[in-house]
């Protein structure tokens, strides 16, 4: 016996219902590019945050870290120019930076205090994304 349930072909097995296809939300390519565009610049923050104020933990993984988020990014703007205006918009670059802020934090919790993590971006965009750039 088949039934439809939410648009989803399925069946009735045993008295319960079996997906064929599992459900899904249709989203534009857009929007989940940017969507990872700016999981990949917080973690960049992140990255960044550690790098300055856990010096003790540099390694050459979070440096190829940093290096691998910002050729993510840029290959995001590559694919589509209007995520940049997405990245430099400033209320979106201050939720980017809470975003991070609190990856870092996340990881440091119990023996970094949340006072030690400055509230607003030391850096400017372009330093962030500047390959060049690993903050002192």
């Amino acid at each position: 016996m088949q039934a439809l349930y939410h648009g989803d072909n399925v069946n009735l097995i045993n008295g319960e219902l079996q997906n064929k296809t599992p459900l899904r939300h249709e989203f534009s390519k857009e929007y989940i590019d940017s969507v990872e565009l700016n999981l990949s610049f917080s973690e960049l923050i992140s990255y960044l945050l550690k790098w300055k104020f856990i010096p003790h933990k540099r390694s050459l993984g979070l440096e190829v870290s940093i290096k691998q988020s910002r050729i993510d990014i840029k290959n995001y703007f590559k694919k589509d120019p209007q995520l940049k205006i997405l990245v430099y918009a400033s209320k979106r670059f201050d939720i980017n930076w809470k975003i991070g802020r609190l990856m870092a934090m996340s990881e440091f919790w119990d023996h970094v205090p949340d006072i030690f993590w400055p509230e607003d971006c030391p850096w400017t965009l372009d330093e962030i994304l500047n390959d060049k750039f690993f903050p002192k």
